[in-house]
């Protein structure tokens, strides 16, 4: 699993409606494997499968809890982030699958968590 660490980060509505930029943010990106050994084979070996990827950012918390009311409605969004260490740029679709607002350091944040829907793009 690749885990890479973003400093921009913003998350915009199915359409063109901005819901917020942040900070802080992790992409995960695992992919599958099958094994394809043969009945002869001393050795076992394997081929690469789909991938898939999530992300988990830190957003500040808002009085209309828009992340929540996403996250029951089943809501998508487009997802960019920058990589801090190599500047490249990450986007795709991705549908809310968490909200958590324990985030210790700053009690006015709230953790979102999402999982990409399709492909990841790097550019």
């Amino acid at each position: 699993m690749a885990r890479l660490m973003g400093k921009d980060v913003t998350v915009l509505t199915a359409g063109s409606s901005l819901l917020a930029t942040y900070r802080r943010c992790a992409i995960e990106i695992e992919r599958e494997t099958y094994e394809t050994t043969g009945a002869l084979d001393t050795a076992r070996t394997f081929a690469p499968g789909p991938y898939s990827w999530r992300v988990t950012f830190e957003a500040i918390k808002q009085s209309a809890a828009v992340f929540p009311v996403l996250l029951l409605a089943g809501g998508t969004a487009a997802f960019t982030c920058t990589e801090a260490a190599t500047g490249k740029h990450y986007s795709g679709a991705i549908i809310f699958s968490a909200v958590s607002d324990d985030v210790a350091s700053d009690p006015q944040l709230e953790r979102v968590t999402a999982q990409g829907t399709g492909a990841l793009s790097v550019t």
